[in-house]
């Protein structure tokens, strides 16, 4: 497995520029892929717009500190990773994830902290159902 410590991602933004990511569930023909957003308390964090339909299903306020978990599944069988947003770009639509903890199979990095286990097996929940929007439990807040 690559050794990827840490990750330049796009986000998406508001009308008023708030920072954002999509809880995503995408499959491919050899892969399916389920992404939460967590706050720094293993939380999943609530939504400022959900959509019904497509991959991108529910966009996420988030800030640095929150915590991103994607789920993934190829032929080569499960993963997850679990990635701290440090730094949010504010003059470019960029933030920098870091790896805190990823399983691929028996190949582990890092220490997974007892408060992201329940957001984690959200996240597997996903994977087994592409319409489930974990975000959608909770009351929207106000950005």
């Amino acid at each position: 497995m690559e050794n990827i410590t840490e990750k330049k991602i796009k986000i998406a933004r508001t009308k008023s520029g708030s920072p954002c990511l999509w809880e995503s569930y995408s499959e491919f023909d050899n892969l399916k892929r389920a992404i939460i957003i967590v706050n720094s308390e293993g939380e999943i964090k609530n939504s400022i717009f959900i959509r019904k339909s497509g991959s991108k299903q529910s966009l996420i306020p988030i800030s640095e500190g929150d915590y991103v978990i994607k789920t993934f599944e190829d032929i080569q069988g499960k993963s997850i990773s679990l990635l701290e947003v440090q730094k949010i770009a504010n003059d470019s639509n960029y933030a920098t994830l870091f790896l805190k903890y990823r399983e691929a199979g028996t190949d582990v990095i890092g220490d997974l902290e007892e408060k992201f286990i329940d957001a984690i097996n959200t996240a597997k929940n996903k994977m087994e159902d592409p319409t489930y929007i974990a975000s959608e439990l909770f009351e929207k807040e106000s950005i």
